[in-house]
């Protein structure tokens, strides 16, 4: 079938390929593999149903050589399964409005012929509604596909027979954004169109739509219907884009949007106009007391849960992807339009900031902001519970008025000292989650620590903080502490891999913990305790006291040696909720873990991401063994000449910058069943490279891709191939 390269339906413009793409590689390829159901997911306003719609038509099949029954049929709420299946039947056989059957059993008749029927079911809302369905339609063998459409991902995935069959329509780019919107003019005056389509006014409305086509499309029919008043409107959507929306007559119909968005409202924060790491933003959420811990959840599991499904949904999107030789970040923002709608809420739900005199209960402090010390003094903070300064920081930026502040979040602040530190703790007693994350200048924290009894998550990771004061240990509520610099390692350049089960970036650095106290047991509410220093004086003591810390599910150690080795292993044996896992290994320890398992194995069975740095010759035996492990993190000394990576499953390989620079021979062994990707394999080896070995199925594609990846490499290695090992 080809797609029209112009559709009507202006939600569509930018998304012809995705529409041929979808026809090509989910509707034809579940034919000919005879699986039977895709799915389609996306946000409300997105326009999903306009996607899958382009393809079908409403009243026609699509293409006879490959269907010759079509349906449509949206779901009723609340949904009663025998008035689904009548029109579902009818849709299928226009003649059976008068005949006197079993809906139901009509339907299976027609899809039990031989024929092959495509079947569109729009708005499936949960799980048991498609279970019902699909037990009644789908139980015997036919030549019929399902297409579910919904705006969930957890439901598609459910649905579709594979999760390679759940496709996601998501949000326009800026610039198809203002193609939808220029399209969708219909005054006839084409002058005022004109006009309206190079206003700058109208290019920032279209910018807080988030790429919703529902709601460009609603308001370009605005504007261009009210040709005398439109700049009028520009400006009033501009100036309270949401209040706009939601009480404007002619936009009624968002409204159904506006009641999905606001059953998510309540767990999200306002920051929504910067970049943020996701843990970051996790970690805020849990001291906010959005989240409690629970029998079967913690606090953060809670919270990494929502965040994934507002990531699922569009609502909150990837902003950028940070890779270094010793980092690869990836940072996040949210969607333009739910930030409006966020920023529009009342007062009693909303924000603050410095410029407006109302009281709030966030405020975010901006680089742009001309830190104007007599406008701070005047602003009234007592309701105030959260403080985010980005940028520069400034003595009067905290206050004695602040008294219910919860969360102070100086991530990456410059110009905070240790007087500055001092100040924060003396003001704000009821901290409940502190980050100094990123402020360098900072290198100890004072006693007065201890008196801030509420701390739930404390973060001075890279500062220049060594040691944590004794205080620290009555701070009985503290779940979260992160700590440790890096600084340039000695020695050779170590060689770094990055993979999906294996995902890993390996830099030329040495993480450098931090001393503890000794009473750090009493810290019974710990999930998060990293990075200790193991190598200090008194780093045995400490490991057996970690011993007591049993609620632990992220640990991190370095300084771990020959000498310690027997005290770390009894420490991480009585720790069964241990879900991540980094070791630094100090320079001629580094075979001290070969031989720890068992019984750490029956231990580790939980855990997910293990990172061990420090590495020389090979990868301890028991790594395979670990059933759960989906991530692994190698920061290695040794030159590396001969890679050989062996994948019975899915499995993608990243190489960082400068990664192992005395490989020759790279081998890759792909077991029926299994898939195996490599990205940036130019940043591998660059001078010695010699041969890239395939052994086992490869797809075409995938040949393909690794010889085009060798072209671009410096050393263009050769390509070898054997399907036969």
């Amino acid at each position: 079938m080809e797609v029209a390269s112009t559709p009507k339906d202006h939600s569509l413009v930018g998304r012809e390929s995705q529409i041929d793409e979808f026809y090509r590689e989910y509707l034809i390829k579940a034919r000919v593999n005879n699986y039977k159901v895709v799915s389609v997911w996306g946000t409300p306003g997105v326009g999903k149903s306009a996607f899958v719609r382009s393809l079908f038509g409403s009243n026609k099949v699509i293409d006879q050589k490959h269907f010759q029954k079509y349906a449509w049929v949206d779901v009723s709420h609340p949904f009663i399964v025998r008035n689904f299946f009548r029109r579902l039947h009818l849709e299928l056989d226009s003649d059976s409005v008068h005949a006197n059957v079993n809906p139901v059993e009509g339907c299976r008749k027609i899809i039990l012929k031989g024929e092959w029927c495509l079947i569109v079911i729009d708005n499936i809302q949960s799980t048991e509604e498609w279970d019902m369905i699909e037990s009644a339609l789908l139980s015997g063998t036919s030549k019929t596909i399902v297409v579910v459409i919904t705006t969930e991902a957890s439901i598609a995935l459910h649905c579709a027979d594979k999760a390679e069959l759940a496709f996601n329509v998501k949000c326009l780019e800026s610039d198809a954004a203002f193609d939808v919107f220029k399209q969708e003019n219909t005054i006839q005056s084409k002058s005022t169109v004109k006009e309206i389509c190079g206003n700058h006014e109208v290019y920032k409305v279209i910018t807080k739509c988030g790429g919703l086509p529902k709601v460009i499309i609603s308001i370009a029919c605005l504007l261009t219907k009210n040709p005398v008043k439109w700049k009028h409107i520009a400006n009033c959507l501009n100036g309270q884009f949401i209040y706009y929306l939601e009480n404007k007559t002619e936009l009624t119909s968002l409204h159904d949007l506006f009641d999905w968005m606001r059953s998510y409202f309540h767990a999200l924060s306002d920051d929504g106009s910067y970049s943020i790491r996701r843990r970051r933003l996790v970690m805020r959420w849990v001291a906010e007391g959005y989240f409690q811990d629970s029998d079967r959840n913690t606090a953060g599991e809670k919270g990494e849960k929502l965040f994934s499904d507002l990531l699922e949904l569009s609502m909150i999107q990837q902003s950028c992807l940070t890779a270094s030789t010793q980092m690869r970040i990836v940072l996040y923002k949210i969607s333009s339009f739910f930030h409006e709608f966020i920023m529009s809420r009342p007062e009693e739900e909303g924000h603050c900031h410095p410029t407006n005199r109302r009281r709030g209960r966030h405020l975010v402090i901006e680089e742009c902001w001309d830190r104007d010390k007599f406008v701070f003094e005047n602003i009234d903070f007592s309701r105030l519970r959260s403080l985010t300064v980005f940028g520069k920081w400034e003595s009067f930026l905290v206050s004695s008025n602040m008294k219910v502040l919860r969360v102070l979040d100086l991530e990456d602040a410059s110009g905070v000292t240790n007087k500055d530190v001092e100040k924060i703790l003396k003001l704000l007693c009821r901290l409940k989650f502190l980050s100094l994350r990123g402020c360098s200048e900072v290198t100890c924290l004072p006693s007065s620590l201890g008196d801030l009894r509420q701390l739930q998550i404390l973060d001075v990771k890279g500062t220049s903080i060594a040691f944590l004061p004794k205080s620290i240990t009555n701070l009985k509520r503290l779940q979260y502490i992160r700590s440790g610099s890096a600084t340039p390692a000695e020695g050779p350049s170590p060689s770094c891999s990055f993979t999906s089960w294996l995902p890993s970036l390996c830099g030329a650095c040495q993480t450098i913990g931090v001393e503890v106290p000794t009473g750090i047991e009493k810290l019974k509410a710990i999930h998060t305790l990293s990075v200790l220093n193991a190598g200090m004086c008194r780093g045995k003591t400490i490991l057996k006291e970690l011993q007591k810390l049993t609620q632990l599910h992220k640990l991190g150690v370095c300084g771990v040696n020959k000498k310690n080795c027997k005290e770390f292993c009894a420490a991480i044996s009585c720790h069964v909720h241990l879900e991540s896992l980094s070791v630094w290994l100090s320079k001629g320890s580094q075979d001290c873990l070969d031989d720890i398992l068992p019984p750490l194995e029956k231990v580790l069975d939980k855990t997910q991401s293990l990172k061990l740095y420090g590495i020389v010759e090979t990868v301890p035996a028991w790594i395979r063994d670990l059933p759960r492990l989906t991530k692994l993190e190698l920061r290695c000394y040794f030159k590396v000449k001969i890679l050989e990576i062996a994948c019975s499953s899915k499995f993608t390989v990243f190489f960082g910058s400068e990664a192992m620079q005395n490989l020759e021979l790279l081998t890759a062994r792909c077991y029926s069943g299994s898939t195996l990707m490599f990205s940036e394999i130019n940043k591998l080896s660059k001078l010695k490279l010699k041969e890239v070995r395939l052994l086992g199925s490869y797809d075409d594609k995938f040949i393909e891709d690794m010889d085009n990846q060798l072209k671009a490499h410096p050393r263009k290695p050769s390509l070898k191939l054997d399907r036969k090992f």
